[in-house]
């Protein structure tokens, strides 16, 4: 019972925690191809912030910027030559990835 309840948080995380470390660890293809599709939008220069086990902060900060730039990386997942398919977030996925987020939001803000 209890891992079927939290199986779609676990997925978000996991999934969400392997594109960043996908990209960002891709010099040579990703991280070139990630850079070029962000150019064109309003978040051009960033990249996915990774999850750090030793800072509970960077799990707010990753789904935060999955949240806000949430219709570029579907674009950029859906991209068969990225490799990144079966990263792809379900929408049941993205709104845990929004729950989580409101979890944290709290600790974050009441700690800075």
């Amino acid at each position: 019972e209890w891992n079927e309840a939290v199986q779609p948080l676990r997925s978000t995380l996991v999934k969400c925690c392997r594109i960043s470390f996908k990209i960002i660890n891709s010099p040579a293809v990703l991280l070139p191809r990630w850079r070029e599709t962000m150019a064109s939008t309003e978040f051009k220069d960033r990249v996915l912030p990774c999850d750090i086990a030793t800072r509970w902060n960077s799990t707010y900060n990753m789904l935060c910027a999955f949240i806000e730039m949430k219709t570029v990386i579907v674009q950029f997942l859906d991209c068969a030559s990225n490799g990144l398919v079966d990263y792809t977030l379900s929408e049941e996925e993205w709104e845990a990835a929004n729950d989580i987020t409101k979890a944290l939001k709290v600790c974050f803000y009441l700690l800075h």
